[in-house]
Parts: structure tokens; C-alpha cells; sequence
């Protein structure tokens, strides 16, 4: 039940988990670099020592502020506390491996694209 609502979830999968446990999530950044003009981003969101969520981020430079870009090069928080109006839009959903790749955006505006893999 959850993982069909997460999926079709069109806000912050950070808010939606917290909301959801009852707890704060951690992000781990395992990678995070430059690509052109992007920041490319590999991490996992998780309670305790349960991965929840692994995440693909590609994140467009032009598009974020220099707060957002500073927060972002942090890795200290999930990308659902960084932006104040995330919202989803062109959602694919792949139901066999648990997995969402759509276009990120904040405040009207396409910040990016992210890929996600469920582990629940």
C-alpha cells in the first residue's frame, strides 16, 4: 500500500517517508560531482540503518540559487528539505523493480531529473 502511494506521490519523498514513519530521514551522498553544467548526485535516503530510497539526481546549475547550489554541495539534507516547493511532474513509474524516474521541479521551474529505486 505504501509503495503504490509513494508512487504516484507528487511532492517531497523526503516529507512523504517522514510523514510516513514518523521519523527524520538521513541522506548519505555516496557521490556527488560536477558534470558540465550539472551536479550529478548518488545517494540514499534512509531511517536508522534501513535504505529506504536510492537516488539518482541530475540537477541543473543554471536553474538553482547559490544557497540552493551551497546546500546542495553540503550533502547534509535531502534535496526534499532544500528546495521549499518541490513538485514532480512527467512521472514514470516501472511497478517490477520498484522504480520512478521523473522531472524535478521548484517554484515553476524544471530544477532537474531524478531517478529512484524503492527498497520496501
Amino acid at each position: 500500500m505504501m509503495l503504490e502511494e509513494i508512487l504516484k506521490d507528487e511532492t517531497s519523498t523526503t516529507y512523504f517517508l517522514e510523514n510516513h514513519f514518523n521519523e527524520k530521514l538521513e541522506v548519505v551522498v555516496y557521490e556527488q560531482r560536477y558534470v558540465y553544467d550539472t551536479i550529478v548526485r548518488y545517494s540514499v535516503l534512509k531511517i536508522g540503518t534501513r535504505n529506504l530510497v536510492y537516488c539518482m539526481a541530475k540537477l541543473y546549475v543554471a536553474a538553482l540559487s547559490d544557497n540552493e547550489t551551497s546546500l546542495i554541495l553540503a550533502k547534509e539534507l535531502p534535496l526534499g528539505k532544500i528546495f521549499h516547493n518541490p513538485f514532480k511532474k512527467n512521472i514514470k513509474i516501472q511497478n517490477s523493480i520498484a522504480t520512478r524516474t521523473y522531472t524535478y521541479c521548484n517554484n515553476g521551474k524544471v530544477i532537474g531529473e531524478i531517478v529512484e529505486a524503492f527498497n520496501f
